[in-house]
């Protein structure tokens, strides 16, 4: 998700595929110089013409993902929408509950630290994600 990683792999393939055009460019030329077309170089030039387009869908895939990518939008989306639970967990206890029983994957351990409590559980947070577990509150188009 880093912009960076993003366009450093993004030019590898189409210094890759400039390559592949030219080998493609090559093998063209060859079979079009003989006067019987040669088994062996239309192979090769099938197999780099389906990387080439393999490499273009993965470099157009990215296009788009290297001009949105924004880590710390992402990170503040996301925690706007934790404090949004809390908020609801607090709220609207019974509703809460329910998302919770939804979310764990098991117990919950409350452990003192200090003055404050520190809790360790898992959660599937797949679950929510994929829209398995209920929305807060359930209530069509607040997520």
């Amino acid at each position: 998700m880093q912009p960076a990683n993003i366009t450093r792999e993004t030019a590898k393939q189409k210094r890759e595929i400039a390559s592949l055009e030219q080998e493609i460019g090559r093998l063209t030329e060859a079979i079009a110089s003989s006067s019987t077309p040669v088994p062996t170089l239309l192979e090769a030039l099938q197999t780099r013409q389906r990387r080439r387009d393999e490499l273009i869908g993965i470099v157009e895939s990215f296009a788009p993902t290297a001009k949105r990518a924004d880590v710390r939008a992402i990170e503040t989306a996301v925690r706007d929408k934790l404090a949004a639970w809390r908020s609801l967990l607090g709220r609207q206890t019974q509703d809460g509950r329910q998302l919770l029983r939804e979310l764990l994957e098991g117990p919950i351990r409350f452990m003192p630290d200090g003055e404050m409590y520190r809790f360790h559980g898992k959660a599937a947070l797949g679950k929510l994600l994929a829209g398995a577990a209920s929305n807060l509150c359930g209530v069509p188009g607040r997520i």
